[in-house]
């Protein structure tokens, strides 16, 4: 892939250089955390790293580290991860972030919370003033509770049952619906994750906040 067209990639090539032998690590889902993880396995394909154990954050990722050779470490192994590298849709000036348009924003929380240093690989584009600007908010939620959560959200925006190409709706890997929550550029991030808190048969949501991450932005 041309840098030139796609600025993660050169990011996602600097987060790669981060990766030592013998690191427990956390990859994301997405594009940026693609590139990253082809980085990381031409590496490792090249006899630089060893001793090394991935946890991916979904099945798509998981698939693809497979297909590239490198080692992965199952969840029941507990989490104490040196480096998880991922994508964003939104990074604020506070380093606040919005995720989960791809659908892993559950798994991918996990593991960066897990994580002793979290690293999100983006482009300009996705640095924002407010977060919410370009992007819905996803909120995951327990598939009998989507029309309950949805009344309840009313007051916040419009949100809608994320859908699959095919029309039949888009279900995370652990089983729930996502609901796109339209919600317009936020003044108080920490006031909606509040808010979603408190609703039952939320499971998450795509909000991380407080979680300090190191963004490196493609050049």
């Amino acid at each position: 892939m041309d840098t030139s067209e796609a600025p993660y990639v050169e990011a996602a090539h600097r987060a790669a250089l981060l990766v030592e032998s013998d690191m427990r690590l956390g990859l994301g889902t997405g594009r940026a955390a693609t590139a990253f993880i082809e980085a990381v396995a031409g590496r490792y394909a090249r006899g630089e790293l060893t001793g090394l154990r991935c946890v991916p954050s979904s099945r798509r990722t998981e698939a693809l580290a497979r297909e590239l050779g490198l080692p992965l470490a199952p969840w029941t192994e507990g989490l104490a991860l040196d480096l998880t590298v991922d994508g964003a849709d939104e990074v604020d000036p506070q380093n606040r972030v919005l995720k989960g348009a791809g659908g892993a924003l559950l798994l991918e929380k996990v593991i960066a919370a897990a994580s002793r240093r979290w690293v999100l690989v983006i482009d300009a584009s996705k640095q924002v003033e407010r977060l919410g600007t370009h992007f819905p908010l996803p909120v995951e939620v327990v598939r009998e509770a989507a029309a309950y959560v949805r009344a309840e959200l009313d007051s916040l925006g419009r949100a809608e049952i994320r859908k699959q190409d095919a029309g039949a709706d888009f279900v995370t890997d652990t089983g729930h619906l996502l609901l796109d929550l339209r919600i317009g550029p936020m003044d108080a991030p920490e006031a909606v994750a509040h808010r979603l808190g408190q609703v039952a048969g939320v499971v998450e949501h795509g909000l991380f906040l407080g979680a300090k991450p190191e963004v490196l932005v493609g050049a």
